[in-house]
């Protein structure tokens, strides 16, 4: 979670930005949370994980080739900020 606020003072340098990022990262949280929990356990966990782990993957491969071009914007990366949302993976068993 370092990369995206130290991509985003890079790119802005603006520390103002940097504070947007992190909020709003921290807000998704918030918000997705415990709907998410409701969610997970009414479907399909393997089908979710496949489906979440798509869309990250999506997500970061536009931001890398964003990034690789030099056309990063605040907006991609607060996109990339709240569809990366994930709550902290338990330990395997």
């Amino acid at each position: 979670m370092v990369a995206y606020p130290l991509l985003i003072l890079d790119v802005t340098h603006s520390p103002a930005q940097v504070g947007l990022v992190m909020a709003v990262g921290v807000i998704a949280r918030l918000v997705v949370g415990l709907p998410a929990g409701v969610f997970v356990d009414r479907c399909d966990k393997r089908l979710l994980m496949l489906a979440c782990g798509a869309g990250q993957l999506v997500t970061q491969a536009i931001l890398v080739s964003a990034v690789a071009g030099h056309r990063v914007s605040i907006g991609l990366v607060l996109v990339v900020e709240i569809v990366g949302v994930t709550p902290p993976r338990p330990p395997a068993c």
